[in-house]
């Protein structure tokens, strides 16, 4: 009985963790940003890998929304629980409020930050959604956005820099901070 009882236990934990990267494909299916970010938060930590997840959100402009994750999935061998690798990817979206309208789902090594040397899994474009983006982008900022400049995370741009520059302006004498704002167009 106990024989069974662990054997039972094996396959199934196998299988959770195996179903794991399937069920994120599957919420990437969905197109469902809400759904998607609630199966990243509650993936859990494995007993071999570092930090399950880590979830950045930063709105580019006025209802659009990049998203750069990065999942550590521990995925174990027919052997046991103990035995397995831990596999890093990559998840990088675009969202329309609540709905995706780009992702695309990397492999990669933890060790190497170059976007170039990941392997693309999976990937979805809609192709006419981007386009509205880049023209909303475009009149927004007077410029306009190459796609491949987002899912950076140590770039800073959009609104959020927007607001930091504004931030920064409250130490400027009074005079400069008039003079900027009537060079400045509101966002909204």
């Amino acid at each position: 009985m106990k024989t069974t009882l662990l054997l039972l236990f094996a396959l199934c934990y196998n299988s959770l963790f195996a179903q794991t990267l399937k069920d994120i494909n599957e919420r990437l299916e969905k197109k469902d940003l809400s759904q998607f970010r609630h199966h990243i938060e509650n993936i859990k930590t494995g007993d071999h890998c570092a930090t399950s997840y880590d979830l950045t959100i930063r709105e580019i402009s006025k209802k659009y929304n990049e998203v750069v994750v990065n999942v550590f999935l521990f995925v174990p061998t027919p052997e046991g629980k103990y035995s397995g690798n831990c596999s890093y990817y990559q998840i990088n979206l675009l969202a329309k409020n609540n709905q995706i309208i780009k992702y695309d789902l990397y492999s990669k090594d933890p060790d190497d930050p170059k976007i170039e040397n990941y392997k693309l899994l999976t990937h979805y474009s809609n192709d006419d959604k981007i386009k509205t983006f880049q023209k909303t982008y475009e009149k927004t900022f007077y410029r306009k956005l190459n796609l491949n400049e987002l899912f950076d995370n140590s770039v800073t741009y959009g609104e959020e820099l927007a607001w930091d520059a504004f931030l920064r302006l409250k130490s400027f004498p009074t005079s400069y901070i008039k003079l900027i704002k009537s060079k400045i167009r509101p966002f909204h």
